[in-house]
């Protein structure tokens, strides 16, 4: 898809996003776009829903604070 063209964008109210980990992201207020072929995620969207995020060492590491006590960890390798 090039710059400035315009594409069919459908509303999903909450997508879940499967990891090679066997876990699972549900991602909010999703939008999607069918003539992309891969998976873009807005960190700001995520850092507005609880998330946290760092990029470093050749990995992507994505957590999310469910209460106090609990957090979800995924750490993603980068090649």
């Amino acid at each position: 898809m090039e710059n400035r063209v315009k594409a069919l964008v459908e509303t999903v109210e909450t997508y879940c996003l499967k990891l090679n980990t066997r876990d699972h992201l549900d991602l909010l207020e999703t939008l999607y776009v069918p003539s992309l072929s891969r998976n873009l995620v807005s960190l700001s969207k995520l850092d507005a829903t609880r998330y946290s995020f760092n990029f470093g060492n050749e990995c992507f590491s994505l957590s999310i604070i469910i209460s106090l006590v609990l957090v979800f960890f995924v750490m993603v390798y980068i090649n």
